[in-house]
């Protein structure tokens, strides 16, 4: 039986080597793939990520002192934001007293929470949606009286009804998630 020797030998990171793998693998003429690129350059591929992610991957490369100036925006029940910001041990401040919903900004490790509009909005108008969690838009959506559908997974990106708009009890909102 014919034995066949696939072999690749690479190293890592590009711009800074630091290390180099050899990878020799026999194997039969009963196997599909022969070619290096195929067989060793694929098991090459998997040692280098683990020893990357081991080694070089966990060095901390950022910048110290860095402010998170990223925004992140919310909305959900009261509850569970305070109970997230409070396991996150990020500093809070709730301005409203009354509800149950809230918008949650939150930038440089604190947050600030503040009543909705689309919460005390009167009568049949639409509230909107977007941004927050499906269990909270369900929630909330069927408590007005709509039919909700729901596409995708993840928080809500865009609703099928404007918000501020009139809606009619039972009609039909379809929710995209992402």
């Amino acid at each position: 039986s014919k034995v066949y020797q696939a072999s690749f030998m690479g190293y890592f990171p590009s711009d800074k080597p630091k290390y180099s793998i050899a990878v020799v693998i026999q194997n039969t003429r009963e196997s599909k793939k022969v070619y290096g690129a195929d067989v060793s350059g694929a098991v090459f591929k998997e040692i280098a990520d683990k020893i990357y992610g081991r080694y070089i991957g966990s060095t901390n490369f950022a910048k110290q002192n860095m402010v998170d100036s990223a925004l992140y925006n919310s909305q959900g029940m009261k509850n569970d934001l305070h109970s997230i910001f409070s396991f996150m041990n990020i500093a809070y401040k709730d301005s409203a007293t009354e509800g149950y919903w809230r918008t949650a900004q939150m930038q440089n490790r604190s947050a600030a929470m503040n009543v909705p509009l689309n919460s005390i909005t009167p009568g049949k108008i639409m509230p909107s949606v977007v941004g927050m969690g499906l269990k909270d838009a369900i929630y909330l959506l069927e408590n007005k009286g709509l039919a909700v559908e729901v596409k995708g997974r993840g928080r809500v990106v865009d609703q099928s009804l404007t918000a501020g708009l009139t809606y009619n009890k039972g009609q039909k909102v379809q929710l995209l998630l992402n």
